[in-house]
Parts: structure tokens; sequence; C-alpha cells
């Protein structure tokens, strides 16, 4: 035994560590009961692998010395040194669940323990690897199912025009914008889906409007929905630009929530990256959360570059940057992939980043008190203080013999109400819009 099999027990210990870290990150996350389950009997199963390759390191460290070699022993001293058989290091060579050879040395009393629990262990992660691809195959799945009819449809009429529309430059941005917005569909079937969505509306204005002129024909009623032809051009004009602009609206969304979100998700990321953990482990961690679902998506994006694409991390960090539809996850993910590229500290650099983005947080939500307060000065001039000084106005008109339609005390109370229930609703629906979700 020397330094090398001392080595690669510690080697195998750091490794072990690392796993144990991220399926306790992983076991915050899961899907289910049964996937709990699964995540803790994983862990239970390398904590004792990690007390079977520690167990062996003081014997190994007993094995090591820098003196020379001494002179052959004696049999009798030899018989005497003689250690029990259980007490004996043995090596052993395994496969883990990548596939990738390692080695280790453990005591003989402990070789078949060892050996039960590796089979353990790698069964339980195949399990969750299978479940996680399962899940994350299904997903795709339903999305194509929700949009594969509308978009074959309008495939088949317009993919020839909208591949000439796209080559002569138009519809540039819409690539850009449907990544950003997190809809998965190419910008050529987004484009024909876009121009079915005219066509169709214009020929249903229109059948409408004939209808109405059949059923009214030869009446006075038909010059006056003749009138409001106008709006067969209107109607499929306002659904083309609804649909070019609902990517972008999408992006504007996912913004917003990305804000509220990602001061969190720094700070979770910190304190992962203080385990030593490895950086797209620390992604795959967070892209399980579900607390974050927007930033999540984002995660997952980058993810998919390195696992699918076979991008290396920085170059995957700046595309998912360069698509993303926040600007603060952008200048997160290209300083992350700076801090990685010049070697500096992922940990200080994360901890920097997520003070700023908590700061901003913390601003932003004062900001949304202060006008929430000011629109209640406003709520209570207009729903309160102006109603009774217009009750109190048509009172007065009523006393000086001024009659008119709101004089009526049952009109009054009807207007009065109504106009009171309005503004409630326009109040409720502008602060629930202004403040953000997260508390």
């Amino acid at each position: 035994m020397s330094f090398e099999a001392l080595r690669s027990n510690i080697a195998n210990e750091k490794e072990i560590i690392r796993e144990i870290v991220f399926y306790n990150e992983m076991i915050k996350s899961a899907r289910s009961m049964n996937e709990q389950k699964l995540i803790a009997f994983a862990l239970n199963s390398l904590q004792r692998q990690f007390c079977i390759l520690n167990d062996a390191i003081p014997a190994l460290v007993d094995n090591i010395s820098t003196s020379s070699a001494l002179p052959p022993a004696s049999p009798a001293q030899k018989r005497a040194d003689a250690k029990p058989r259980e007490d004996r290091l043995v090596s052993i060579s395994y496969k883990d669940h990548d596939m990738q050879k390692k080695g280790a040395v453990i005591r003989n009393a402990d070789k078949e323990r060892f050996v039960k629990e590796l089979g353990i262990s790698e069964e339980l992660i195949k399990k969750l690897k299978a479940r996680q691809k399962t899940s994350a195959e299904t997903g795709r799945k339903e999305v194509r199912i929700r949009v594969n009819v509308y978009a074959k449809l309008a495939n088949r009429f317009f993919s020839g025009m909208t591949s000439r529309l796209i080559a002569k430059g138009y519809f540039r941005n819409i690539s850009i914008e449907l990544k950003k917005a997190n809809i998965p569909i190419i910008a050529n079937t987004y484009v024909s889906m876009m121009l079915l969505s005219t066509v169709l509306s214009f020929f249903l204005c229109l059948a409408a409007l004939i209808a109405l002129l059949v059923f009214y024909i030869g009446t006075d009623a038909a010059l006056s929905i003749i009138k409001f032809s106008w709006l067969v051009l209107l109607i499929p004009l306002l659904t083309f630009f609804a649909v070019y602009f609902y990517p972008s609206s999408e992006k504007k969304a996912a913004e917003k929530r990305i804000d509220e979100e990602l001061p969190f998700v720094a700070i979770h990321m910190s304190s992962i990256a203080g385990s030593g953990l490895e950086p797209t482990n620390i992604f795959k961690i967070i892209s399980q959360s579900r607390e974050n679902p927007y930033t999540s998506k984002e995660i997952r994006k980058l993810l998919n570059m390195i696992n699918f694409y076979g991008m290396d991390l920085v170059s995957a960090l700046r595309d998912a940057a360069r698509i993303s539809p926040n600007r603060k996850l952008s200048e997160l993910f290209n300083g992350l992939a700076t801090t990685i590229s010049t070697g500096g500290s992922m940990t200080e650099f994360l901890d920097k980043r997520a003070e700023t983005l908590l700061f901003d947080f913390k601003l932003e939500k004062e900001k949304n008190t202060r006008m929430a307060e000011t629109f209640m000065d406003i709520y209570i001039s207009v729903a309160v203080a102006a109603p009774m000084m217009l009750v109190l106005l048509l009172v007065l008109m009523g006393i000086s013999g001024i009659s008119t339609f709101l004089t009526n005390p049952a009109v009054m109370a009807f207007a009065i109400v109504m106009a009171i229930s309005l503004l409630n609703i326009i109040f409720l629906l502008f602060l629930h819009l202004k403040q953000p979700k997260i508390a």
C-alpha cells in the first residue's frame, strides 16, 4: 500500500461528499414521496460507503513510512506483527453509475458490505435518473400535443409563404423573442400560425357580417350593419398584431417574475457553491426547485445546451445570457462565465451578487409600498370623499327645486353604488398588477 492508495480513498470520499450534498438539496424538491424515499435510501447508502472508506485510512497511514527499509524480520517477529485477517487491507475496483472505473482500499472485513452498499446506491441512482428522464419526456410530449394540430394545419397552408417572408428579412426578431418567452415553437411555424389566425378571423368576421345582413335584409338595421363593415378588416389586423406581440408580452411577464425570484436564487446558489460542488451540479439543483419556476426554466435551457448540444459551461452561460428575458439574469450568467474562465471564486462572486440583488429587491418593495400608500390617499379622495360631496350637491339641488334625473333617490343610490364598485375593481386590479408575487 502506498500514497496512491491513500489518495484514491480520499478522492472517493470527496466524490461521495459531493453526491451527498447534491442529494440533500435534491430531496427538498422531490416530486413525490416515492422519489423522496429513493433519495433518502441513496443518501444512507452513500454515508455507509464513506464510513467504510474512512475506516481504512488509519491503517493506510500506518503502512506509509518515509524512513529507509529495515532488514528482513525473523519468522517469529513476522508472526507476532501479523494482523488478524479481518483487519488486513484489500484493493477493489468497480464502476460507478457513469461507468467510470474507480479503485479503493478497504479492510477485508468490510469488503462484502462495501460491495453490497455499492450495488444499492448504484441501483437507486439509476432509478432516480430514469424517473427524471421519464418526467422530462412526459412534459415535452404534453407541450407537443397542445400545439401539434394547429401548427400542422398552419404549416400546410403557409409554410412556403413564411419561408419566403423570413428569407426577405421580415419577422427577423420573432425567433429570439420566442426563445426569451420560453414558447416551444420555431419561428417559421409561429409565423404560419399567426397568418392562419389572421385569415380565420377575417373569414369569421365576414361570415358574421353576411349572416346579419341576410337576417335583417330589407330593414333599417341592415344599413346600420353596413356602417360597421370596417370591422371585417379591423379585427383581423388586431388579431395579427395580438399574435405578433404575444411573445413580447410573455417575455415581459417572465422578466418581472425573474426579477422577483432572482435574489433568492442567487442566495441559494451561493450557499450550494460554498460546499465546493461542481458548477454544473449547482445549476442542476436550482433547476429542480419548485419555488422559482421562471428562473428554473432559464437554467434548464442552460443545462440543455451542455447536455444535448455538448457546449462547455462558459459558452453555454454566454448563450443563455443572450437569450434570457431578464437583464439581471443575463448579467449573472455573464459574470459567472467570466469568473469561471478567469479562475475566480464562484462563492465570493455569488455572495456579492446576492447582496446586490437583495438590496435592489428591498428598494423595489419599498417603492411599491410607497406607491400603495399614494394610491390609498387617492382612493380615499375619489371613492369616499367625492361620493359624499356628490350626494350633498344632489340633495341641495333637490331642496332648491332643481329637478334632474339624478336627484331621484333610487337612481342616485344605484349610480353611487355602481361607481364605487367600479372604482374598487380598478384599484384592486392596479395594485395586483403592480405588487410583486413574492412576499
